[in-house]
């Protein structure tokens, strides 16, 4: 894939959904707040989708599916 953005959304059915066509459907979560208030910019792609260029690593934490 050629992705130039990271795709976030705040609907975590649609995220599964999504994650669950390329295998296992773990969710990344993102601390948009913080990384907002540090200056990582967020992009509006639509009502459901956000884009980020990058989120760097302590942004994130990680829900394994059970």
């Amino acid at each position: 894939m050629r992705r130039q953005y990271v795709h976030l959304t705040t609907d975590r059915e649609l995220a599964q959904k999504v994650g669950a066509r390329h295998g296992t459907a773990a969710l990344i979560y993102v601390d948009a707040k913080h990384a907002h208030e540090v200056g990582l910019p967020f992009y509006c792609a639509n009502e459901r989708f956000w884009l980020a260029q990058k989120v760097p690593p302590e942004f994130l934490s990680l829900e394994l599916p059970v």
